[in-house]
């Protein structure tokens, strides 16, 4: 159970995935300058944690849209401005990637690496400045939470067992 912080219930976990997954995102595009095998190792861990951290920023950062309005119209108009914002984002990291290297050099960064290094703080320090906007320029109505239903792992496993699609997959 997730306690309700006079933050509310999911911004506490929207930093502590945030700040950790930029932190991480960095260490992946950091030259440690290993032995292959101890880097790989290293890769792997820190690319695990990255993966959990982001997952508890992404969930989180969705799950507040409920807590925002109860209106479905108003919900899905957030939604959708968040989901379009967050493309935007994606796509043009995914534009400016294969032309990191040329952007950097003209500014005397001829080392691929460090180019990739910087560019990955910058994204970084984007993703945190836009993710301040609903840090700090959101608001959550925790009357429209009311009580949520708790689930046991024994009913958990129960509803598991019992469905078939999910004991294929």
């Amino acid at each position: 159970k997730s306690p309700t912080t006079k933050n509310g219930k999911f911004k506490p976990w929207i930093l502590i995935g945030m700040l950790t997954s930029g932190v991480l995102v960095v260490l992946l595009f950091h030259n440690f300058d290993m032995h292959p095998t101890s880097y790989i190792i290293l890769f792997a861990i820190v690319y695990f944690l990255f993966s959990v951290f982001f997952t508890v920023n992404d969930l989180s950062y969705w799950s507040l849209m409920p807590a925002i309005t109860k209106d479905p119209k108003q919900r899905e108009g957030i939604g959708a401005i968040a989901r379009i914002c967050a493309n935007v984002g994606m796509f043009s990291v995914v534009l400016l990637y294969t032309v990191v290297p040329d952007i950097f050099a003209s500014f005397g960064i001829t080392n691929k690496r460090d180019a990739y290094f910087i560019f990955a703080i910058i994204v970084v320090l984007l993703m945190w400045g836009f993710q301040l906007f609903t840090l700090f320029g959101v608001k959550e109505d925790r009357r429209s939470l009311g009580k949520g239903e708790h689930t046991t792992i024994k009913e958990m496993f129960s509803v598991l067992i019992k469905n078939d699609q999910l004991m294929v997959a």
